[in-house]
């Protein structure tokens, strides 16, 4: 996903979301991280800079998962439940109305985990 330009956040901005009642997905948190939200709060190492663009891939594979921003793996792993999202999936929103505050190009979700140099050749080729 590449998002941007970002807005000082007042509060998390669905990027990438179940239409579930608890709001699973990837959010944009008031201070700039990324947050894998599933049970707990798992934010990003890296702050995200305003009015920038990044290529934001995550990965998700045998319960855990993992950030990737600008093609590089963030150092900051995550635990996932490994459920299969069988409802709608939302970009830019989730079902508080928690929208995002900027714009999304080549937004995509795949049926298999990519790996660490399949994320950088998307990145480096502009993910088009």
């Amino acid at each position: 996903i590449y998002t941007g330009p970002l807005t000082a956040p007042n509060d998390y901005q669905g990027l990438f979301t179940e239409n579930v009642e608890s709001g699973d997905g990837l959010y944009l948190r008031n201070s700039g991280k990324l947050d894998w939200t599933e049970l707990s709060d798992y934010p990003s190492t890296t702050v995200l800079s305003a009015n920038t663009w990044y290529f934001i891939a995550i990965t998700l594979n045998s319960g855990s998962g993992q950030f990737y921003i600008n093609g590089v793996l963030d150092t900051s792993t995550f635990t996932s439940t490994g459920h299969s999202y069988n409802s709608t999936i939302w970009f830019g929103n989730d079902n508080a109305s928690e929208n995002f505050i900027g714009n999304m190009q080549d937004a995509r979700v795949y049926n298999r985990v990519l790996a660490g140099s399949e994320i950088a050749t998307l990145y480096s080729n502009g993910a088009k």
